[in-house]
């Protein structure tokens, strides 16, 4: 720098002072000055090619394509234009269809002087693609690969050409005639025939190929070092390693170094790569992108500090290096924000011209919410590079967080006119819209500049992807028609329309724009995976696996097109086919997590389950933070080796990278069991001390905390003090978690609808919404959240059963009609995407069934009937044909015998077989009857029949006739299954009481000995309020060899309804020792409420914190469910007032039966209001209350002992 002060002071504009200049902008990476330094030579010499050709690569990277255009336009009306300018230029012209016919002119000048110019042949061979003319294209081609056999590229597109036409065996044939004359002087056509083998997955030719060639080249290293990587890549270690060895003095110590740092990535020896890429670094001090490389893995085996600190260091060793402070500036932006501030002032006065720099600290300003500075930054970047879009993007940011929308949008225009194609601020210029019509001039606005600018396509998809939701689906249609109309070579337009095609359900369109697109643009692997999602819609599997068959071919790497072909193999059972699918990507990229989990996923599923932990464990060690992945082998590693697999992953990210967090959060998910929380709890707080600002640890440690019920300290770790106000949405969306499942549903939803309006694009909180809002009862709710779901994903089947349910409960009489139409449809489409979408088959067949349309309902069967399980397709088979029976007494014969032959053919569902016989009308009823008590006495032990017969008895006869049927059941299974579920029915049906004393008197004796039977009757007296006959009855529980846990649960209940507190006590300590055993969920939790009461009544709050924590409060209703609110209420209220006794008085009010009761028929009832008494009494003694306390228990005596 000194010298070149010294040249500056005695000659400024010197050529070898600007040459001198350029040199050193060039060694420091500063694109900016290199093009500043080059514009002001040019200035002095024009016609220099060389400064030229530097001045449009620094446009490349800084400039406009109008600029470049611009500049070779210039350069080529001039006489001294190398016929390079002109190739160039035709390249750039040839990216817009508009500019084609000037493109093709200047192409036939440059090849009638030059008319073996392999690059020119090449654009023209482009040219002809784009035109049509494919088979002029491919001659093109190979002309270019002959004309320039040292540019290997050429050959490459020739190959890829021809697989395209079909003249694969040809181009190979060709490619394998061109090594034998070349062999003996280059590896690079062994190499190019290898790439060839490779797209044909003919890996074993691959190899042989390039190991032949590696024995004729021996000393070609750069060849081993391919061959390292590659047999790397396979997982063949000692054949990798080998060549790494060969390579060893016959390249450059440098790509020695890096391929061998790549082997060790290949096979997971982090540490090993990372001391080599030290050693490159070393040698090539200024090369960033061995930089990148080295910081990240300082960070994943030493955390951030090391990473920074290395930064640091190539920052001091080369404070004038561009490149190194951009890599330190953007680090610090992404992991330090409050850092870079600081970088970037010492920056900005080394480059007080850079607009990246200005940029840069407008986008830090605005995360640090220092707005005005930031004002300030984006208008210095603008002033500084008034081309660019990003600066006016950032400014209009500012202007939208200060709600200048108006300005905002201004500002987001002028960034649009200069890059049609950015789509962040095409999404921003919608949010400064306040009403429909404004937000259809904006997009209109986008569109304007689509059609005059030159689009690459990323902005036609960007307004697709922002109007929907916004504008009228038909007025998005007619703006991508007129898209395709202007830009019909971009294959975004036609990939839009298609989708948009399928969003209004124009599918037989769809298909012929997809298929004109595929014609077009045939190597395109989008536009083959577009007609795959539109023979998916319409059902059409063999066109749907043709068209993903097409794009794997195409690009058998590219992980979006193989999951995709994988998943459709996998709906077909066909295992080996979806196995090899996957196996073609890992073969490119052997430690692809995502290629790994789907390995993982098919070998499950084929029943290979020991075989699929192993790639998933290897994907998990790989990505800490795929989230699937670990989900995943949780759940798998508990059923197949008691969890070790999933702890053994998250020990081995802990080991391998100690300062990376989320080794620590993985192993903290593992303890996800109620006494291991704790242990996840120090886990997690381990990770924060890493990374105090991970939302998944503060996540996690709230949900932990609410599983614990420790409400307090749940909500408070969903608002971290070092977010400050700018608290993140999921940890917004975690605390509506906690509030929900505290039993606060309707604060979780305001919470919940907080956080969307923030994060209105978050499918899982609409998700969820939906779920809390249809809980709640809140139709309107439910339909928005429906909307929503169907907005942010309308190709997959869930969002349109979402939006069905909601508009098939719609009860207003102007709106019903209409809104059940569009339900139907709704599941229909749902039916369409995905057969195997079991809801909208079901929920489409009863909406059909209940509309009294038979047919409909069976063609709805038809379509997805196949997928549907557990009895539910023979359900609505028998309930279809019961509804076309009518008034025909042939068919109604067939429809029981149809109900016959489903029930003798063994266990099913329960719950479809009493929807099928609820379906039998009154005279369909009465013909069934005597004929299944017929079929019954040839197959006493069907139990499904007595279950059909039970159901229709109940519905049809009467309390004496009832009676009569029963008995002429023989004695067996059927007769149990057939009086249990008569008895299950008796507490809806008109003079219950006498019903039940009449079966009791006749068959009393009968249903003791049987245990099912036995729990149905105290059910049956507990259900009508005959509580102390349900003592009665169940007053043998303790004789009794193995009550079910349902008798047990009615024993408790019947004794604490009577209050026979002790007597339930005994009870409740019989059945939780049977828990273990029973995977009868519900009444677990039934049991668990029983006991945490009982527990806090007796003032033994750990106990009841145990039971409560087993308790899945989604799954009670309900007193069951009062009873659980005032469990966690009273152990709150307990840990509340033994920490501080002055809160007594609050805590007793909380207590009270109009504030913590809703329904008014749990407020009145007798049990609900002792406990509640009882608790006061307890807290206010705790508190040191004692009058309030012997008043509480009076009060409790009196509720007790009234009758």
């Amino acid at each position: 720098w000194r010298a070149i002060e010294q040249m500056i002071q005695l000659s400024q504009d010197h050529r070898l002072t600007l040459h001198a200049q350029t040199a050193v902008a060039r060694y420091d990476g500063n694109s900016p000055e290199l093009l500043r330094l080059t514009e002001q030579m040019l200035q002095q010499f024009p016609d220099d090619a060389n400064l030229q050709l530097v001045r449009l690569g620094c446009l490349s990277e800084l400039g406009t394509r109008e600029q470049r255009i611009q500049s070779l336009r210039t350069i080529c009306q001039s006489d001294q234009g190398h016929p390079i300018f002109w190739a160039r230029l035709a390249s750039e012209l040839l990216e817009d269809r508009r500019t084609l016919p000037e493109a093709k002119w200047r192409l036939r000048r440059i090849l009638r002087a030059h008319q073996m110019d392999g690059r020119s042949l090449a654009l023209w061979g482009n040219l002809m693609w784009e035109e049509g003319d494919r088979s002029v294209a491919l001659e093109s081609y190979r002309l270019a690969a002959a004309a320039s056999e040292k540019d290997e590229s050429y050959s490459r597109s020739y190959f890829a050409a021809a697989r395209c036409l079909g003249e694969t065996q040809q181009a190979l044939q060709w490619l394998r005639e061109r090594l034998g004359r070349l062999r003996s002087l280059s590896t690079q056509p062994a190499r190019t025939l290898a790439s060839a083998l490779d797209m044909l997955d003919r890996t074993q030719e691959q190899f042989e190929l390039l190991e032949a060639a590696a024995i004729q080249h021996p000393d070609d290293g750069d060849l081993h070092c391919l061959l390292a990587q590659l047999f790397s890549r396979y997982n063949l270690t000692e054949k990798s390693l080998q060549h790494l060895q060969l390579a060893e003095g016959k390249c450059p110590k440098g790509t020695h170094m890096r391929t061998g740092a790549t082997v060790a990535l290949n096979q997971g020896r982090l540490q090993d790569a990372r001391d080599l890429l030290i050693q490159v670094h070393q040698q090539d001090p200024l090369d960033t992108h061995v930089l990148d490389q080295l910081v990240n893995l300082d960070r994943d085996l030493q955390g951030d500090d090391a990473a920074l600190q290395r930064l640091k260091d190539a920052v001091a060793k080369f404070p004038h290096s561009y490149s190194i402070q951009v890599s330190l500036i953007q680090w610090l932006r992404n992991f330090r924000v409050e850092q870079a501030a600081q970088q970037l002032d010492h920056f900005l006065l080394q480059h007080p011209g850079s607009a990246w720099g200005w940029r840069e600290a407008a986008i830090v300003a605005l995360l640090t919410h220092q707005i005005e500075a930031g004002r300030i930054f984006a208008d210095r970047a603008i002033e500084a590079d008034p081309h660019n879009d990003t600066g006016y993007y950032i400014r209009g940011r500012i202007a939208l967080d200060q709600g200048q929308l108006d300005q905002a949008g201004h500002f987001f225009r002028l960034a649009l006119e200069k890059n049609c194609d950015n789509d962040k601020a095409i999404a921003a210029l919608l949010d400064t819209c306040q009403r429909p019509d404004d937000r259809k001039k904006q997009l209109d606005f986008v569109l304007d500049q689509l059609r005059l600018q030159t689009t690459f396509g990323s902005g036609i998809l960007a307004y697709r992807e922002v109007a929907v939701g916004k504008i009228e689906s038909e007025a998005i249609l007619a703006g991508l028609e007129e898209a395709l109309q202007f830009r019909p070579d971009l294959w975004h337009c036609w990939s839009a329309l298609t989708h948009q095609l399928l969003a209004v359900n124009q599918r037989q369109r769809a298909v012929s724009v997809a298929t004109s697109a595929t014609e077009k643009f045939p190597l395109t692997p989008r536009i083959w995976l577009d007609l795959a999602l539109v023979h998916r819609a319409m059902n059409n599997e063999t066109g749907e696996l043709g068209a993903l068959q097409h794009a794997h071919q195409i690009n058998p790497h590219w992980v979006d097109v193989a999951r995709e072909l994988y998943d459709f193999n996998l709906k077909q059972k066909n295992y080996p086919q979806a196995e090899q699918v996957i196996r073609s990507v890992l073969k490119a990229d052997p430690r692809n997590p995502v290629a790994l989990a789907s390995l993982a996923d098919c070998l499950y599923q084929s029943g290979q389950k020991q075989a699929a932990i192993q790639p998933l464990q290897e994907a998990c060690q790989l990505a800490p933070g795929y989230n699937w992945a670990w989900q995943t082998l949780t759940q798998w590693s508990r059923q197949i080796d008691d969890g070790s697999s999933v702890k053994q992953a998250a020990e081995f990210v802990m080991t391998s990278r100690p300062n990376d967090h989320r080794g620590f959060l993985r192993y903290a998910e593992t303890c996800d069991q109620v006494p291991e929380i704790p242990q996840g709890l120090q886990m997690i707080q381990r990770a924060l001390e890493l990374e105090p600002r991970d939302v998944d640890s503060h996540n996690l440690k709230a949900y932990y905390l609410g599983r614990l019920h420790q409400w307090d300290e749940a909500l408070a770790a969903c608002q971290p003090a070092i977010f400050g106000d700018q608290l993140p949405v999921a940890l917004q969306m975690r605390r509506a978690g906690v509030l929900q499942h505290k039993g606060q549903t309707a604060a979780a939803v305001e919470v919940m609808q907080s956080a969307l309006r923030l994060d209105p694009d978050h499918y899982a909180g609409w998700h969820q919404l939906a779920d809390w809002a249809d809980e709640i009862g809140d139709l309107e709710l439910y339909k928005t959240a429906g909307q929503n779901l169907l907005r942010l994903n309308p190709h997959q089947p869930v969002p349109y059963g979402y939006l069905a349910d909601a508009l098939l409960r719609d009860s207003t009489p102007a709106t019903q009609v209409e809104s059940r139409k569009l339900a139907k449809q709704y599941l229909l489409t749902a039916i369409q995407i995905s057969p195997d979408y079991s809801y909208a088959t079901g929920r489409l067949v009863v909406a059909e069934l209940q509309d009294n349309a038979a047919d409909a309902a069976q063609q709805a069967l038809d379509l997805g009937g196949q997928y549907l399980s557990d009895g539910l397709r023979e359900s609505y088979q028998v309930q279809i044909s019961a509804q076309q029976a009518a008034n025909d007494p042939q068919a109604q014969k067939h429809v029981i015998n149809l109900l016959v032959d489903w029930c003798r053919k063994g266990p099913h569902n329960d719950s479809a077989l009493l929807q099928a016989v609820d379906s039998f009308s009154q005279e369909l009823g009465q013909q069934a009857i005597p004929e299944l008590v017929t079929k019954i006495g040839t197959a006493c032990e069907s139990p499904q029949l007595g279950l059909a017969l039970g159901q229709l008895i109940a519905r049809i006869q009467k309390s004496r006739q009832a009676i009569q049927t029963i008995k002429q059941i023989p004695v067996g299974a059927a007769w149990n299954s057939a009086v249990g579920q008569y008895l299950r029915n008796i507490p809806q049906l008109d003079n219950n009481s006498q019903r039940l004393d009449s079966i009791l008197s006749k068959f009393g004796k009968s249903l003791k000995q049987d245990e099912a039977c036995w729990a149905i009757v105290s059910s049956a007296h507990l259900n009508m309020s005959r509580n102390n006959q349900a003592v009665q009855w169940t007053k043998d529980w303790q004789q009794r060899k193995s009550p079910t846990l349902v008798g047990l649960v009615n024993t408790i209940a019947s004794r604490w309804e009577t209050f026979r507190v002790d007597q339930a006590r005994q009870a409740i300590d019989y059945a939780l020792d049977r828990l273990q055993d029973s995977d009868d969920v519900y009444t677990v939790n039934l049991i668990h409420v029983w006991a945490g009461l009982d527990a806090i009544l007796r003032d033994r709050s750990a106990q009841a914190v145990q039971h409560a924590q087993s308790v899945q409060p989604r799954q009670l209703s309900g007193w069951y469910l009062v009873g659980y609110q005032i469990l966690v209420t009273a152990i709150e209220l307990h840990q509340e007032v033994t920490q501080n006794p002055a809160n007594g008085a609050s805590a007793c009010a909380k207590l009270e039966p109009l504030q913590l009761v809703s329904e008014p028929r749990f407020q009145r009832d007798r049990l609900t209001g002792w406990i509640l008494r009882q608790l006061q009494g307890q807290l206010a003694q705790k508190s040191g209350r004692t009058w309030s306390a012997w008043w509480y228990q009076v009060r409790a005596f009196r509720l007790k002992h009234s009758w």
